[in-house]
């Protein structure tokens, strides 16, 4: 995962790929949920967080591929320094977490 950047207010898709670290293989996703969580600190509760999103529907899960959408009233949060993390629960229920990374929310020119 990377840091993120958008503009307030407008829709932006992100693609993730989940693969083996050793081996450079696609790991198979079906039955994944994935969390993503974008929050103003990380001690701050996930009923609070400024975007939360759920996603159990993927693209090609057997080759590791999901997208996660976020519209433009999920970006309608004021521009400033966010941290966001993506959590997944595998269907034998092991839960993991990505290290938490910069999302930058930026104004727009003309709302």
């Amino acid at each position: 995962m990377q840091d993120l950047n958008l503009v307030r207010k407008t829709t932006k898709t992100l693609k993730v790929t989940f693969s083996n670290k050793s081996t450079g293989l696609p790991i198979d996703i079906t039955g994944y949920t994935l969390y993503f969580t974008v929050k103003k600190t990380p001690s701050q509760s996930d009923s609070l967080a400024n975007i939360f999103k759920t996603v159990t529907t993927h693209t090609n899960p057997t080759a590791g591929e999901t997208q996660i959408l976020l519209t433009p009233e999920d970006t309608d949060i004021p521009q400033g320094n966010y941290i966001y993390d993506l959590c997944y629960i595998t269907p034998s229920n092991n839960r993991y977490s990505t290290v938490p990374k910069n999302f930058i929310v930026m104004g727009k020119v003309k709302d």
